[in-house]
C-alpha cells in the first residue's frame, strides 16, 4: 500500500539560539502528523545549540546540519530549503518560535 499523504517538512535555522531552541523542537516533535521530518540548519553557532539537538535526534525523524562557517540568516534559510528538505510542504518555524498546538 501507497501512502498517500504528502511528507511535510519542518525546517528550523539557528544561529545562537540555544535558549529556545529546546521549546521550538519540542513542538515540532509533538506534532501529531504521521509524515514529518524535521531538518535543523545550524549557521555556525557558538553556544549550545548543537548539543540541545543532540538530546533530541536518537531515533526521531530530525536530521542536524552545522555549517562550517556563518552565511548568514537568509543564506540558511535558502540553502536549508533547496538542500535539505524533502517534503512536498515545508513549513519554517525559527528556532525561536514554536507551534502552539500539536495539529
Amino acid at each position: 500500500m501507497t501512502n498517500s499523504f504528502p511528507l511535510v517538512t519542518i525546517m528550523i535555522p539557528v544561529y545562537n539560539q540555544a535558549d529556545f531552541l529546546q521549546h521550538a523542537l519540542e513542538s515540532a516533535l509533538a506534532q501529531d502528523y504521521p509524515y514529518i521530518e524535521i531538518v535543523i540548519s545550524d549557521d555556525c553557532s557558538v553556544d549550545d545549540s548543537e548539543s540541545i539537538v543532540k538530546k533530541y535526534s536518537a531515533g526521531r525523524k530530525l536530521r542536524y546540519y552545522r555549517k562550517m562557517q556563518n552565511i548568514g540568516r537568509v543564506s540558511n534559510y535558502k540553502h536549508t530549503l533547496e538542500n535539505y528538505c524533502n517534503g512536498e510542504w515545508i513549513v519554517n518555524l525559527d528556532a525561536d518560535d514554536y507551534f502552539t498546538d500539536p495539529a
